[in-house]
């Protein structure tokens, strides 16, 4: 199984996000995509 990893600030999400999770999981090949989102210390 193939994942890849991304730190985002989705709020709010929209398709321009899924865009580029789609986009990330195609270049990797992956199975799985995992997101860590960013805390509340660093968001706007």
């Amino acid at each position: 199984m193939q994942t890849v990893g991304m730190i985002a600030e989705f709020n709010p999400f929209h398709t321009g996000h899924a865009y580029a999770l789609a986009q990330a999981r195609k270049l990797a090949q992956a199975d799985v995509v995992v997101v860590v989102m960013s805390g509340n210390y660093v968001q706007r």
